[in-house]
């Protein structure tokens, strides 16, 4: 497994700031990352900048197929746009979020979440702003769940 380190620069307080979109990759870097879940389990679908920079202030927003999942906008969880399948079910992790950890959390996964997602940071001053991540559900097997939350395939 390796990663992918995409360098970003922003400009924050007259300051040029350079950092990474960190994502996780198998060994095809134009896949992205995949995770794979069982259904009705949660997933964690990783994005962070590196190094670690605080981006509690800035709009982060995610989608699947173009449409939106979850979006933070000036301090707080904005859902108005979010796609109805996905109401209720989608969050980011607030604290994290002082240490460039943008990552969604996506709670009771159905097949139809199966798909590809992007993070995107609108405010990034680079070409690479955004992190693409591949969700795979699997069926429960046999009536036995198995928790396989946030397990990264290659």
């Amino acid at each position: 497994m390796s990663s992918l380190r995409s360098t970003v620069s922003v400009l924050h307080p007259e300051i040029m700031m350079e950092f990474f979109i960190v994502v996780l990759l198998s060994s095809l870097p134009a896949v992205g990352v995949t995770v794979t879940v069982t259904v009705g389990d949660n997933a964690i679908l990783p994005c962070y900048l590196e190094p670690p920079f605080n981006v509690r202030t800035l709009t982060v927003e995610w989608k699947r197929d173009g449409q939106s999942i979850h979006v933070w906008r000036q301090g707080k969880d904005y859902l108005d746009p979010q796609d109805e399948n996905f109401r209720g079910r989608t969050s980011v992790f607030h604290e994290e979020m002082i240490r460039g950890n943008i990552s969604l959390k996506l709670t009771n996964v159905t097949e139809l979440d199966a798909g590809s997602y992007t993070c995107f940071v609108p405010k990034l001053q680079s070409q690479v702003r955004r992190g693409f991540i591949n969700l795979t559900v699997e069926p429960v097997e046999n009536g036995n769940k198995e928790s396989q939350t946030g397990v990264i395939s290659k």
